[in-house]
Order: C-alpha cells, then sequence, then structure tokens
C-alpha cells in the first residue's frame, strides 16, 4: 500500500480587499471649420481604498484636420490614471501574470500619452493608409523584486519595488483595402518598451517584458461567391524579455575553499537580458453559406496555427546527467523551450434567423 501525501496549493496573495470607484467623464466635439474638428474631455475620478482617496483630474484632447479631401492629420494627448497594476513574472519558468490593485501603500500608476498621425485615402476610398507616432510616459509603477516569485507564499506587497518609471513609443503603419471581393488590412508597429526603478538592474533602464520591436498583424477575406467566403490570419511578434541567468560558478568560504553542498553563485548581467523565439502563427477559416426560407445557415472548417509552429511559451532550465562508470558522472544545465497550442482544425455550424 502507497502513502500519498498532499499539500495545499492555495496560495493567499493579499488580504481580502474593499474599495470604492467613482468616475465622472465629460466631453465635447466641436466643429471649429470644414476642416478642423476637435474633442476636448474631462476624467474626474476618486479610488477610496484603506481609508486612502487617490484622486485625478485627466485631461484628454484630440483633433483632426483635413488638408484635402483624400489628406488628413491628426493629434490626441492623454492624462490617464489606473488603478489596477500588472504584475509579471520575467525569470524562467511559468510566464505568471497577475493583476493586482492599488492599496493604501501602491499608489495608482500614472500615464501621459502623445500621438500624430497622417491618413490618406485614395482610388475612390477603396484604399486606405495611415502612419502613426506616439509616446507614452508612466509613473507609480511596480514589479517584482530581485529575486522575488509570484508563486509564493506571502503576500505580494511584501515582494515588489515601486514608483517606477516607464516610456514608451513607437510608430504605427496601416494599410487598408475596404471594397472588392477581396479585403482586408495589414498592421506594422514598430516599437520600444522600457522600464527603470532604484533598486532594480542597478537604477538603469531595461527592456520591459512585453517590449515587442515589430508587431505585424495581416488580415485577408475573399468573396468566391455569395454562398462561399474564405479568409485568413497572419500574426507575427517579437519574443518577450526574460532574464537569464549568464554565469554560474561555486561559493567560497571563508578560508577561500569551496563551500560545500554544492552551493553556487549565479551571476545575472541585467533585467531581461534575454529575448525569446519571435511568435508567428497562421488561422485559417472557409465559411459556406446558404439561404433557407427561415434565414441562413453557415459551415465554417478552420485552422488554428496553420503551419503548427512550435511558439515559445516558456523556457525552463534543467540539469542533463551522463553517467560515464559506476562511480562518476558528468552534468550539463540547458534550457528548454516549452510550446502550446499546435494546428487545432475546427470545424462549426451557425444558424441565423
Amino acid at each position: 500500500q502507497n502513502n500519498i501525501s498532499t499539500i495545499d496549493s492555495t496560495f493567499d496573495f493579499s488580504e481580502r480587499l474593499k474599495t470604492h470607484d467613482n468616475y465622472f467623464y465629460i466631453e465635447d466635439d466641436i466643429k471649429i471649420n470644414d476642416q478642423l474638428n476637435v474633442n476636448i474631455g474631462l476624467h474626474l475620478t476618486s479610488f477610496i481604498v484603506k481609508g486612502k482617496n487617490y484622486t485625478s483630474i485627466q485631461p484628454r484632447f484630440s483633433s483632426r484636420y483635413l488638408i484635402s479631401k483624400n489628406w488628413s492629420i491628426k493629434a490626441s494627448y492623454a492624462d490617464m490614471k489606473q488603478n489596477i497594476h500588472l504584475l509579471s513574472n520575467t525569470s524562467v519558468g511559468i510566464p505568471t501574470d497577475i493583476w493586482v490593485p492599488s492599496t493604501d501603500s501602491v499608489s495608482s500608476q500614472h500615464s501621459k500619452q502623445v500621438s500624430f498621425t497622417i491618413n490618406h485615402n485614395f482610388n475612390n476610398n477603396k484604399y486606405e493608409i495611415s502612419l502613426e507616432s506616439y509616446y507614452k510616459k508612466m509613473e507609480n509603477l511596480i514589479s517584482l523584486s530581485e529575486g522575488s516569485s509570484i508563486i509564493a507564499f506571502g503576500d505580494w506587497q511584501d515582494k515588489i519595488e515601486i514608483n517606477g518609471e516607464g516610456r514608451t513609443y513607437g510608430l504605427e503603419l496601416f494599410i487598408q483595402k475596404k471594397k472588392g471581393k477581396t479585403t482586408g488590412w495589414i498592421g506594422y508597429t514598430l516599437g520600444w518598451s522600457y522600464r527603470k526603478f532604484d533598486n532594480i538592474n542597478e537604477g538603469k533602464w531595461y527592456p520591459y517584458k512585453y517590449d515587442r520591436r515589430h508587431d505585424l498583424s495581416i488580415v485577408l477575406s475573399h468573396k468566391f461567391t455569395d454562398k462561399i467566403d474564405c479568409g485568413l490570419t497572419w500574426v507575427f511578434g517579437t519574443g518577450n524579455n526574460i532574464t537569464m541567468m549568464n554565469a554560474r560558478y561555486p561559493e567560497l568560504s571563508t578560508n577561500g575553499n569551496i563551500a560545500p553542498y554544492d552551493r553556487e553563485v549565479q551571476y545575472y548581467s541585467s533585467r531581461n537580458n534575454y529575448r525569446m523565439d519571435s511568435y508567428h502563427r497562421l488561422d485559417l477559416a472557409v465559411n459556406f453559406r446558404k439561404d433557407k426560407r427561415w434565414g441562413q445557415r453557415t459551415w465554417s472548417i478552420g485552422f488554428y496555427n496553420a503551419y503548427n509552429r512550435k511558439n515559445p511559451y516558456f523556457i525552463s532550465i534543467d540539469t542533463d546527467y551522463e553517467y560515464l562508470d559506476d562511480d562518476s558522472y558528468s552534468s550539463e544545465r540547458v534550457a528548454r523551450q516549452s510550446s502550446l497550442f499546435p494546428i487545432i482544425p475546427s470545424i462549426s455550424y451557425h444558424l441565423k434567423f
């Protein structure tokens, strides 16, 4: 008979909190003339938690100016407060993310963003192209302290650094075909995202986990007949950043000898010093429609991740052993990638009355 022991796998990340959210928003669209439209707004908020009241006044502004019938430029500014934070695990292992609230000791995060866009429609509005630039500055960010983990016992507030700074900026290109049997769009973003905390990475700027340098989406649909159409979506994104060990060496005791019990010192050059492989995926779908007296029925056949790309989900560090003889062996540290969601076919049946 085998004795099976179990442990409680429930983790209490924090005490139960009661909060009160109050919002008030006012905006107005103003037409200056036939060329210039302006939208002005004001967002007032109050977030009360454990007797602490976070109030904010958040102005918003956007405008559009018609240079000609087919050309326009846009500009916007937004001041925003957010009362929840995304806390991410950036070390090797399962990429755990949790949302945590602002508390009496963790302030609401604050951001300011500006953007400028130029837009062009051509060929009788059959095509549209736009180019946007943006810059976002953030304050009161949080991050896990060095060596801390989300999946562990204890309150998350005891494992974080606060009052961090962030900056995100880049360019976005959007091209769309609106008319014809074949329609779709292409969106591409070239972006940078960085963070800085006093007690992380020696107080220097480092790339955020979701600092995605290239982000590309292609969406196409084609109508063969009134009864048959198909679509495809292809996405590509630069891989996430994680923190990997650069080197390891035996720990020395006070007398200069190697410490017992195989203790070692691990060296990390910086936070988020390793970028995982890029993510890309193709989804396909074909729809077969038929009109009935009572409505329409549709058969849909699709493939998620059609070419079975093994996209990285997380990386784990393992030790491989090779036995040389009965009394000795050699070992090697290896990094292994784990993936999820291979090719997944699907068939669905829709009724529309």
